[in-house]
């Protein structure tokens, strides 16, 4: 019923959304040029180990570092810990495996797979401090090298930007999409 008390006809109210808003059709893609095709098919592969990684260890990271940082000297706490920094190391080691980077995305692909190795590698000596000024030295050593890894990680999501390229929700290559609010990474 409208304010004036008439009601409305339900049957055509269709009739009053302009049809600039309602598309009526599938949108179609643009075809992909070789290039993106090239980078589409290198970010399903390499966005593979980076997915592991985070469907493993993303969300489960901070609590287990939370868990060391309460009791260092616990053995499960420090080997849980290890197993991150492992896991890290080894999506750098997976990254380094991939066998077709594009020249356009190879630079930054390199960096990338240093970066993670370099946090993993970096974790080791965090985890096995036994004072809190070696603890301190350590986290501001690693601080300096997630820095990098975002930086090296952003620099490959833009090439991934810049080329327009898309992915499915459930394909590995999402990772390298930027969603406000989410950093693609999966954590570190």
């Amino acid at each position: 019923v409208n304010p004036d008390g008439t009601e409305t006809d339900l049957k055509n109210i269709y009739n009053y959304i302009p049809t600039s808003i309602v598309g009526t059709t599938t949108l179609q893609k643009t075809p992909m040029t070789e290039a993106q095709r090239k980078l589409h098919a290198y970010g399903l592969e390499a966005g593979q180990p980076i997915e592991s990684y985070f469907t493993l260890w993303g969300v489960a990271q901070a609590q287990v570092f939370k868990n060391l940082f309460e009791d260092r000297t616990n053995a499960e706490k420090i080997s849980a810990a290890k197993n991150i920094a492992r896991a890290l190391f080894d999506v750098g080691t997976a990254l380094e495996s991939v066998y077709d980077v594009p020249s356009s995305i190879k630079p930054q692909h390199d960096n990338l797979a240093a970066s993670y190795k370099d946090v993993g590698r970096a974790l080791i000596p965090l985890i096995n401090t036994k004072t809190d000024a070696e603890l301190l030295t350590q986290i501001e050593t690693y601080n300096t090298l997630v820095d990098k890894f975002a930086r090296n990680y952003l620099a490959v999501v833009a090439i991934f930007s810049a080329n327009q390229i898309t992915y499915e929700e459930g394909d590995p290559g999402r990772v390298f999409i930027f969603t406000p609010g989410q950093f693609p990474g999966g954590g570190l």
